[in-house]
């Protein structure tokens, strides 16, 4: 359900880079930012985690999460 929505906001923002995880056949990675639920998303900045997104997002929210680190 939230694929397509970042799939979409993707498509508008060559200034943000997406990446989607397996985590089934990655559990190391989760786990190591401390990831509970899925869908979780994560914003980082500079090689830091910044935010963490967890539960479906409107394209609009997640818009308004990415203005706070990207000019």
């Amino acid at each position: 359900m939230q694929s397509p929505v970042i799939e979409k906001l993707s498509e508008s923002r060559d200034d943000v880079k997406f990446v989607k995880m397996d985590v089934d056949a990655n559990p190391e990675t989760p786990q190591s930012f401390g990831i509970m639920a899925i869908p979780t998303m994560i914003i980082k900045k500079d090689g830091e985690v910044v935010e963490k997104l967890v539960g479906y997002h409107t394209k609009e929210q997640l818009e308004e999460a990415l203005a706070k680190y990207t000019a």
